[in-house]
């Protein structure tokens, strides 16, 4: 679906081919765009967004999971995958979350605990077909707080640096995260970002 800002981006350019085009076609494609942006307001207007923390094993998480998984091997040495797995994620020390739109799960992410004060967000994914809309902002914000609100003095993670993951560094570093030392067992790699936020 086209998304309002998308929208709003194409809008000139169709408008500089439209000039040259005759007025029948002008005016039916100016239309086409009006209700397509129509359609995505309205859309917009139903959606009801909740985020609460639930078990990783949910029946209804699975192409979450695999999206997750999907993204996390796409072009990462498999020595410098970090990720976890559902039932890696399903223990005591572990808060996992799920990001719904009318019910239906579009995110995830969760903080395992480090020390008392000091905690890794994990497993975190939004999926593609919803992207554009801040969600992943409203996710890692969320988890922030639930982290604070926990007791938690710092927040902590492990990216990558190949492309997948340039969008997931530049959302981290608008956060306030900046680049620290491996942390809780990690090592130096050429594959892998840390970064660490105090909260």
């Amino acid at each position: 679906m086209l998304s309002s800002a998308r929208f709003r981006g194409i809008l000139p350019l169709f408008s500089r081919v439209l000039c040259s085009q005759p007025d029948s076609v002008r005016s039916k494609a100016l239309l086409l765009l009006e209700t397509m942006n129509y359609v995505e307001t309205t859309f917009a207007r139903f959606s009801v967004i909740s985020i609460a923390a639930e078990s990783p094993l949910g029946t209804d998480l699975s192409l979450l999971m695999a999206r997750h998984t999907a993204d996390m091997h796409a072009d990462t040495p498999p020595e410098s995958i970090h990720m976890m797995d559902a039932s890696q994620l399903a223990t005591p020390h572990i808060v996992f979350f799920v990001m719904r739109d009318v019910g239906v799960p579009v995110g995830m992410g969760a903080f395992k605990r480090i020390t008392d004060d000091h905690a890794e967000i994990k497993s975190m994914h939004v999926l593609t077909e919803v992207r554009g809309r801040g969600l992943s902002k409203r996710l890692l914000t969320h988890l922030q707080d639930e982290a604070r609100a926990a007791g938690f003095r710092r927040l902590s993670l492990e990216t990558g640096v190949q492309p997948t993951f340039i969008a997931a560094r530049n959302l981290y570093t608008r956060a306030g995260f900046v680049e620290c030392p491996p942390f809780d067992g990690y090592h130096a790699d050429p594959n892998s970002v840390f970064m660490t936020l105090v909260l």
